[in-house]
């Protein structure tokens, strides 16, 4: 699994006003309870920030290749409910989970993070899941 690494975006040394766009790259990992299907997954994510409200909102687009037959599936629009940015973001995807972000570069210029949402098996409806994953985006 890919990672993302850098200097720590320091809001004390620069200070980051406006509005930023970050579109970047998702990897991870979903599954259900007992004998679900379970996918590696892939996608992109944007992230919008209002750095003078301290705001954040954005949505990923993921798909998911099936560990044992290697079928294709698109998990879609997954939402990120509108959440806090300062020094890092802090969300939820809408249907449920966590995202938290850093900032990397001397003028917040990426972001990098994790995250988990519930899911559901676009093969079976009624199958939740839980993805796990990681990010990184540029402005």
């Amino acid at each position: 699994m890919p990672f993302a690494f850098g200097l720590q975006f320091d809001p004390d040394a620069f200070k980051a006003t406006g509005r930023a766009g970050y579109d970047g790259l998702v990897v991870g990992h979903v599954r259900g309870e007992g004998r679900s299907n379970a996918y590696d997954i892939n996608g992109s994510i944007h992230i919008d920030v209002d750095f003078d409200r301290g705001s954040s909102s954005g949505y990923f687009d993921l798909a998911g290749r099936n560990d044992v037959t290697g079928e294709v599936v698109n998990f879609g629009r997954t939402n990120l409910v509108p959440g806090g940015a300062d020094r890092y973001i802090s969300s939820a995807p809408a249907t449920g989970g966590s995202l938290q972000a850093f900032f990397a570069g001397r003028q917040a210029q990426e972001v990098m993070g994790a995250f988990n949402a519930l899911l559901y098996d676009p093969k079976e409806p009624s199958q939740a899941m839980r993805a796990t994953g990681s990010f990184a985006g540029k402005r």
